[in-house]
């Protein structure tokens, strides 16, 4: 905990001796939620009402010091206040119903207010160092987003942090704990190099088993950005590539990875994705993208998602927040059309391809003003009542729980 507080005292410091030429930035998100929770909680038990009502609002400040061309330091400071019934159900049955935080070397988040239905934590998200002595090296040292791959659905090439299919905001990652080196030796070939110290049981500590080292080489051909990477990502070596470029008048993409687990009685696995998209020229500026995902991490047999799920080498990507889908294979589509400068709807379609369900996630976001956003949208269930998208079984136990559905109210203003 002192550790914790003198790392969040000093960068705050920071930010106050270089207040001139600081560069300072940030915004304040309102997140209303509605969760069906009939099919779910309140049919086991669990919750007397059908629904979960929830707020979260969300203030992130963000500040970046750049004496020269050739050194730079930046922070992302967050307060987050979720209250609601969602908090509630949580304490009653003393435990996150989510995915447990995705572990990282740095402890710099503290929770300031644990009450029955109500909780504020705040901590950094961002805290890095950034040396560039010339423009072929770039060395980045802290708590930073890594994105790779070309996926614009799911993306088996993001080894660090990667966004939910159905993701409501994708405006900013996680941050993890790792050094980056950016080298450029060519005009036409990149190598990312990417170091993660870790320790999923503490923070400030690492260890060969839980940390990662990855490396992407970049280049450029006819119109096509090629990519390969290669890596150690918490004992599992991993190995792919991806492209991205256009086919005709529409854009064209794919991902390939190939897993070896660390653990000798468990699968290797293999995962995979093709898309492509295209904007026409016409009025609302319609747009539409098609992936396919081969996700070898599942299976074919919904009976069969719990008990897979439940092993430490599946479980340990989704708790490193790389994968979200339990099946199979995957058909994903999005429809976006602006009728005018200030609306925009957008659908995002995904169909698990052997169980037979669908989720649905729709958004209508209107530019209220130009530094004012608001987004309705909704994400639901669809298809086969039993399926990954809609309900859960466990043939053992023969426990089943429904994929609760999601409507919700988002308000984001710029600072």
């Amino acid at each position: 905990m002192m550790r914790r507080a003198a790392v969040l005292s000093l960068a705050l410091w920071g930010a106050s001796v270089f207040a001139e030429p600081l560069e300072f930035t940030g915004y304040w998100k309102s997140f209303l939620s509605a969760t069906d929770v009939e099919d779910s909680y309140r049919r086991l038990g669990l919750w007397d009402d059908d629904y979960l009502f929830d707020d979260v609002e969300r203030v992130r400040l963000k500040v970046q010091y750049s004496p020269s061309d050739k050194i730079a330091v930046g922070a992302h400071y967050e307060a987050v206040l979720h209250w609601g019934d969602t908090v509630k159900l949580r304490r009653e049955l003393a435990e996150d119903a989510n995915l447990p935080a995705r572990p990282r070397f740095m402890d710099l988040e503290d929770e300031i207010i644990a009450e029955d239905s109500a909780t504020l934590t705040h901590g950094l998200d961002r805290l890095w160092l950034r040396l560039e002595p010339d423009h072929r090296i770039q060395l980045t040292i802290g708590r930073q987003a890594v994105s790779w791959g070309a996926g614009l659905i799911w993306s088996p090439m993001d080894l660090f942090t990667a966004f939910s299919p159905t993701e409501i905001d994708r405006e900013e990652k996680v941050g993890v704990d790792v050094v980056r080196l950016i080298l450029q030796p060519l005009e036409n070939l990149s190598l990312d190099l990417v170091g993660e110290p870790l320790d999923v049981e503490d923070h400030w500590t690492a260890n060969g088993d839980d940390s990662s080292l990855a490396a992407r080489l970049g280049t450029h051909w006819a119109e096509y950005d090629l990519h390969l990477c290669a890596g150690v990502v918490q004992s599992d070596m991993v190995l792919g590539g991806d492209f991205a470029g256009n086919l005709f008048d529409a854009g064209f993409h794919g991902e390939a990875l190939q897993t070896w687990v660390d653990e000798k009685d468990q699968r290797d696995y293999f995962r995979g994705l093709l898309g492509v998209d295209y904007a026409f020229a016409a009025a609302w500026n319609p747009y539409v993208a098609l992936e396919y995902f081969y996700n070898g991490l599942g299976e074919n047999d919904a009976a069969d998602y719990a008990v897979r799920r439940m092993e430490s080498s599946v479980r340990r990507v989704f708790e490193r927040g790389i994968a979200y889908n339990i099946g199979r294979d995957y058909l994903g589509g999005t429809f976006r059309v602006q009728p005018n400068a200030l609306l925009t709807f957008q659908a995002t379609t995904l169909a698990n391809l052997h169980d037979g369900s669908l989720r649905e996630f729709a958004t209508l976001s209107w530019s209220v003003w130009e530094d004012l956003d608001l987004i309705l949208g909704a994400d639901v269930g669809m298809g086969r009542s039993s399926g990954e998208f809609t309900s859960w079984k466990d043939e053992a136990t023969g426990m089943g729980i429904g994929v609760p559905d999601l409507f919700f109210l988002y308000g984001k203003y710029y600072f």
